[in-house]
């Protein structure tokens, strides 16, 4: 008397198929629920119900893993990573972490932007290019544009005509 082993994966149970003869040693597979194939080989439990969430399922020998997103981690895609720890937004700026994602807050006063990247507002520096440019001659003071020429050499005294100081 011979006796073959049942084959059958991830505990299915072996049966004599009824298209042979008792004895025969031809059997089927009878899988458990969540596994399918001749051997009960493939698990579609997992796929089915989507334990990763968000992440790619990928199936493994009795078990499975999940390749998350950046913003996401564990073992089903299902805690969240706190991008504000990376320090993604402009020095200065609040980070509020949410569930994969994160928001910056506003730019500081003379800066705009989304928080994440801030520019110096322009209006700031066009303030100051306005100047009086005042020459020293004798005891008269004249401006810049009437007698550059003659002012080469001698002394200059700048004041803004307006704005504010940095």
């Amino acid at each position: 008397v011979t006796v073959k082993s049942c084959d059958c994966l991830n505990g299915g149970s072996c049966v004599s198929d009824r298209n042979f003869s008792p004895g025969s040693g031809v059997y089927l597979c009878v899988c458990l629920p969540g596994f399918h194939g001749s051997l009960c080989e493939v698990d579609i439990s997992g796929c089915q119900s989507n334990p990763c969430g968000l992440g790619s399922y990928i199936s493994g020998f009795h078990s499975y893993s999940c390749d998350c997103p950046p913003e996401l981690k564990g073992k089903n895609c299902q805690e969240d990573v706190d991008e504000c720890d990376s320090k993604p937004c402009f020095e200065g700026v609040a980070c509020l972490n949410t569930f994969g994602s994160y928001h910056c807050g506003s730019c500081p006063e003379g800066f705009y932007g989304d928080g994440k990247i801030c520019h110096v507002e322009t209006q700031f520096v066009n303030q100051f290019t306005t100047q009086t440019v005042v020459l020293t001659r004798s005891d008269k003071s004249v401006n810049k544009e009437e007698d550059d020429k003659n002012a080469q050499g001698r002394k200059r005294h700048v004041k803004p005509t307006s704005g504010n100081a940095f």
